[in-house]
């Protein structure tokens, strides 16, 4: 059995959906996997959308085999199936969020949708997912499986340590909350800068570290703006991209990782904050209860007031602290990449 996956821009991205498709074919035997990929060596987006949409399906067809099993690797390369037959394939679709958050009609998008009614079988990582896939193409249920993210413990895992914070001007006794994601609307960083700024009411020197790439569009000129208005200058920090390395001693580093996005179709930062030892606050929105379980607190995503409450809690009370640091520790056990690749597996052999 060999693997035509087909994955779009080639990428190291350590972040979303790049980082699953990557953790997932790394741990396929050699051979296996035959990758059809574009390179981008300066990103533009567009450039990549021109090159995704008009360029790329001509190499899918130069390149793939159609004795082979056919993985598009995303929702956003689903179009390609309206372009030309591909038998045997799966196609994973982490959600559906231009499409049912951002109501996304474009032609392009509405190709997606019909590229994914007409694959074989659809891999998705949530049940949440699962379900908004049912509702919104009308795929039966039947014809998507769940598989969900992992965690690498040789990456992530607890190793308490504030002296990576020290280049950034934190010191040891400052109390820390970690955000990890981009600053588009959905993101919800808005209403985490203005809890952070009812937090510093209470505890002034309370720094908000922000990793991450802003995003598209002015969201970096947005969120500086807010910053300013609530005189949080000296409040709020970010880092940018980082490696995941420094990510996993960022999660160390912390005291509370705050996750207050208005919709996910996983979230996967949530567990790796969870496999570093860090207490979670996170929304009661979308795929986020399902992937927290028990080991979080959760919170009305629109709410700041509530969330700078739940962060206060935290920080005040080590019995809560130490409470959900375990919890979290064993909910992580229900995500493991080896796992997933063999669930993978498993779907791909139905296909044979």
């Amino acid at each position: 059995m060999i693997v035509d996956y087909i994955n779009g821009r080639k990428t190291h991205s350590h972040y979303g959906t790049a980082k699953y498709s990557h953790e997932i074919s790394k741990r396929f035997p050699p051979g296996l996997i035959n990758r059809i990929e574009y390179p981008l060596p300066v990103y533009s987006r567009y450039i990549d959308g021109f090159i995704r949409r008009y360029v790329y399906p001509h190499i899918v067809r130069l390149f793939q085999k159609t004795d082979h099993v056919h993985h598009i690797t995303n929702q956003d390369l689903a179009f390609l199936l309206t372009k030309m037959e591909l038998p045997r394939t799966v196609i994973t679709c982490y959600d559906l969020i231009p499409w049912v958050y951002y109501k996304n009609r474009s032609a392009y998008w509405r190709r997606n949708i019909e590229g994914l009614c007409r694959a074989d079988r659809i891999i998705t990582i949530s049940e949440f997912s699962k379900d908004e896939i049912i509702k919104h193409t009308g795929i039966p249920a039947e014809r998507i499986d769940v598989v969900y993210c992992g965690v690498d413990r040789d990456v992530f895992y607890p190793k308490r340590d504030k002296s990576p914070l020290r280049e950034w001007g934190i010191h040891e006794n400052q109390k820390v909350i970690l955000y990890v994601g981009s600053e588009e609307p959905r993101k919800n960083l808005e209403t985490l800068v203005e809890a952070i700024a009812h937090v510093c009411q209470e505890i002034p020197d309370i720094v908000l570290l922000k990793v991450g790439s802003p995003g598209m569009g002015g969201d970096r000129k947005k969120t500086l703006a807010l910053v300013k208005t609530h005189h949080l200058e000296d409040n709020v920090i970010f880092t940018g991209d980082v490696s995941e390395y420094l990510l996993a001693k960022y999660y160390n580093a912390a005291d509370i990782f705050v996750f207050p996005s208005l919709y996910e179709g996983f979230g996967l930062p949530i567990i790796e904050a969870m496999a570093c030892g860090c207490p979670v606050i996170a929304s009661n929105t979308s795929s986020i209860p399902e992937v927290v379980g028990d080991a979080g607190i959760f919170v009305d995503p629109q709410d700041s007031q509530k969330i700078a409450e739940s962060v206060i809690k935290i920080i005040h009370d080590d019995k809560e602290k130490k409470d959900l640091i375990n919890k979290g520790l064993m909910q992580i056990r229900n995500y493991d990449w080896n796992e997933a690749v063999q669930k993978t597996k498993n779907i791909y052999k139905i296909l044979i």
